[in-house]
């Protein structure tokens, strides 16, 4: 029969095994490297002020005359301004709805609305 004292000792290395198995690196993630936070969507609504095709971004203006630029990718996607981004070179000064991530000070759009004319 096993005592109290072998019972927590043998708890007690359980626990330490769990611990030790468990602080090893996720598959695909090299030892001693953080896993990446996941990325959160946020927006920002304004007018588009620019769009530079060349460079892959667009330029919002949003409140006290502040603007916002935003890189955006082949992914990215756009509802409005005939649904692609080359229509939104045609929307200068519309209304827009950016979701985006950001990594750094790079702030890359994932999908780009345009809201109708009022």
């Amino acid at each position: 029969m096993i005592g109290i004292t072998e019972r927590v000792a043998l708890a007690l290395a359980a626990v330490s095994l769990m611990v030790f198995v468990g602080a090893g690196p996720v598959a695909g993630q090299e030892p001693g490297q953080e896993p990446a936070p996941s990325q959160q969507q946020l927006q920002v609504q304004g007018s588009l002020t620019a769009v530079d095709t060349d460079a892959m971004t667009i330029t919002v203006g949003i409140a006290d005359g502040q603007t916002v630029q935003f890189r955006y990718t082949d992914e990215t996607e756009v509802s409005g301004a005939q649904d692609s981004i080359a229509g939104l070179a045609t929307t200068a000064n519309a209304m827009v709805i950016v979701t985006f991530t950001e990594e750094g000070e790079t702030r890359t759009a994932t999908r780009i609305e345009v809201q109708p004319a009022q």
